[in-house]
């Protein structure tokens, strides 16, 4: 951006500076001209009363050879030039300062040669016996007195393109420091020009936007390593009993009575794990867009209102905090029930106890809480207290199930036995 402020800023100033040369040099031009032509006019009234007074002898004694002197009879022939022989001359009668000095008394005319790239100047006076004398001066042309005067523009020129150049390069600079010292982390409009404020104020805005949507993108994917580990977690445990129900059934250590019931775990427990896969499969489908699965836009409060259970499984962010509040209980059906196992702070804990006691609300269940852990005055408990068969409080923990007692005593007794085989154990917990 500096080398294209410098160069506008040089072109400028060379611009400016050569269009002030051809104004200047114009004008100069003009005003000679015109005081050159008023010089031959006060030479020709001298000159004029000099042959009035002398007559041909006073053309003799002339010797100046700035002006040229003609003597016009009032006929047009040349009775006398100062610098050729007058005799030699074509008739002067159509001359337009002659035909103007005839009639009028005084005449003036410009006449340029190509030739000799210069124009000559003439001025022609009536004299009282009727003939006309003539002075005429040389004018340089505007290109002539240029090549004249070609040292001293050159001079005049260097040092105006080399002092351009120089307030080029300071002007440069100052006008580019204020975008050099902006700090894009953090753009304040007040620290820049005030044309660029918008600009300035939109890139801290887009700023922020994408610092909003990394933080989404982060949290989206906290959440899809939260759930990968639930799904894994899910998913081992099926497994697990699948795998102790057929490694005893495989080891003869099942008794023939007890078949059946080791059989009906393996199919529950694979049936289970089936129905996991395929959530799996479909939630996948929807992170992907699911453009052949059939969808509509559903409302939330007409979902309220035609629920008996209300289950949430949503995260907590700016959106979802406080989203079941006032409203939300007030567009439920009447005798519904709520669940929550997603995050605690997603419920108006005000707002419930309201519908508790207003009827709307049968009961309500929690394992999630704001904060963890619980304190004995915190809102839920203490209306757990005040409806003890409405509200069922659990604690945050999905490890103590049968299923789970039973996996680890299995996996314990496992890891010992392959201990007491002198093997390594599994899930060693410190990485030994």
């Amino acid at each position: 951006m500096t080398k294209q402020i410098f160069k506008a800023v040089c072109l400028a100033a060379i611009a400016v500076f050569g269009a002030s040369l051809v104004i200047i040099m114009g004008a100069l031009y003009g005003y000679f001209s015109e005081m050159q032509m008023k010089q031959i006019r006060i030479q020709s009234e001298l000159a004029a009363r000099g042959v009035e007074n002398n007559g041909l002898a006073y053309l003799d004694s002339l010797k100046d050879e700035e002006y040229r002197v003609t003597w016009i009879a009032a006929d047009g022939t040349v009775k006398y030039d100062s610098r050729t022989d007058g005799r030699t001359m074509e008739n002067h009668l159509e001359r337009e300062e002659i035909r103007e000095a005839l009639s009028g008394g005084i005449g003036e005319s410009a006449r340029y040669s190509s030739t000799l790239m210069e124009q000559q100047l003439y001025c022609a006076r009536k004299l009282a016996d009727g003939t006309v004398l003539r002075l005429s001066g040389t004018q340089y042309t505007w290109w002539t007195l240029a090549l004249g005067m070609q040292q001293p523009i050159l001079l005049i020129a260097s040092f105006a393109i080399g002092f351009s150049l120089f307030l080029a390069f300071r002007f440069s600079r100052k006008i580019v420091e204020p975008l050099n010292r902006l700090d894009l982390d953090s753009p304040r409009p007040e620290d820049i020009y005030e044309e660029l404020s918008p600009l300035v104020s939109r890139i801290g805005s887009q700023k922020r936007q994408l610092k909003t949507q990394a933080e989404e993108k982060a949290k989206a994917e906290q959440m899809r390593r939260e759930f990968t580990a639930n799904v894994s977690h899910e998913l081992k445990t099926p497994l697990q009993s699948i795998s102790g129900c057929a490694e005893l059934l495989l080891g003869g250590m099942v008794k023939p009575e007890d078949v059946p019931r080791f059989s009906r775990q393996i199919f529950s427990e694979s049936q289970r794990m089936i129905v996991l896969i395929e959530d799996i499969i479909k939630l996948s489908h929807l992170d992907e867009g699911a453009s052949d699965m059939q969808w509509e836009n559903a409302d939330l409060y007409e979902l309220a209102e035609r629920s008996h259970i209300v289950s949430l499984h949503i995260p907590a962010n700016r959106e979802t905090e406080g989203l079941i509040g006032r409203d939300f209980f007030s567009h439920m059906r009447p005798g519904s029930y709520l669940v929550n196992t997603a995050r605690g702070c997603l419920i108006d804990n005000e707002a419930l106890g309201e519908a508790l006691r207003s009827g709307r609300l049968a009961g309500a269940a929690f394992d999630n809480y704001v904060p963890e852990p619980v304190p004995a005055d915190h809102p839920l408990v203490l209306l757990a207290r005040e409806f003890p068969d409405r509200i069922l409080l659990c604690p945050h923990q999905a490890g103590i199930t049968q299923t789970a007692f039973r996996n680890v005593y299995r996996m314990l007794f496992e890891n010992l036995g392959e201990l007491m085989a002198g093997r390594r154990p599994q899930r060693i917990v410190n990485g030994l």
